[in-house]
């Protein structure tokens, strides 16, 4: 729903740059690797599946997690920076957190969207 409206929304606090919190849709694949990169070493098969979309602009971002075959599945996932410890053992769920139900509820938050 977001993206069919807008493409990312976010605000201007120098005057002259966005700084997105919805990515612009061009801007994801560059986003997700970011981001990827916290975890990509110790938890390759779940980074390569997590689309983060939402900056939260603090190392967190906000996205969805395709399953092992590819479905996306329906909650929405947060990356937590903080809760990660770089330790393959750690189970992803702990820094990878599921979020709101949809992006319905999560964009319900946001009293501009719609």
């Amino acid at each position: 729903c977001l993206y069919s409206s807008m493409n990312g929304f976010g605000g201007t606090y120098d005057g002259e740059v966005i700084e997105w919190a919805a990515v612009p849709i061009e801007e994801i694949p560059a986003f997700a690797e970011s981001t990827r990169t916290w975890f990509g070493k110790t938890h390759s098969n779940v980074a390569k599946r997590f689309i983060p979309f939402f900056d939260w602009h603090c190392g967190d971002a906000t996205g969805y997690l395709l399953d092992e075959q590819g479905e996306v599945l329906p909650s929405l996932r947060t990356f937590f920076h903080e809760e990660y410890h770089f330790d393959s053992a750690q189970t992803y769920d702990e820094f990878l957190v599921e979020d709101q139900v949809t992006i319905h509820n999560f964009l319900a938050q946001w009293p501009y969207i719609e």
